[in-house]
């Protein structure tokens, strides 16, 4: 192999990797916006289910059935807070650690860009 082919196999390499890089920057981007959105989305459906146990109990006698309707519902709210949230606070360390991921393909590969860098400079000099 000559120094040129391996030159020219670094600089695929090398412009795949910052390809690669910017794509998986958008694809964590963009499931952070989800992530938010989804994250508003659960909190007014938990809030809107706990809410529902103060209309159900004020101002009305309070029977068997509407403690156990009331119950239910806190229950429900709860497991659905548990479950999204778990996901939804887990989500930005994995969101975190791909960035960073991402950003190294981007900007790292010193060595490369180093070979590439001089190997041109000492091509032009001939």
């Amino acid at each position: 192999m000559t120094d040129e082919q391996y030159i020219e196999i670094i600089r695929k390499k090398y412009q795949k990797r910052k390809l690669s890089g910017s794509i998986g920057l958008l694809v964590v981007f963009a499931v952070a916006v989800w992530s938010y959105f989804e994250f508003v989305e659960m909190s007014r459906e938990v809030t809107g289910l706990t809410s529902v146990e103060v209309f159900l109990t004020e101002g009305e006698p309070v029977s068997e059935v509407g403690i156990s309707g009331v119950e239910t519902l806190v229950r429900l709210a709860h497991s659905s807070g548990i479950e999204k949230g778990m996901f939804l606070g887990l989500l930005p360390v994995f969101i975190g650690l791909f960035a960073v991921f991402f950003l190294i393909q981007i900007f790292g590969a010193r060595k490369d860009r180093l070979l590439l860098e001089y190997y041109d400079k000492a091509a032009s000099n001939q």
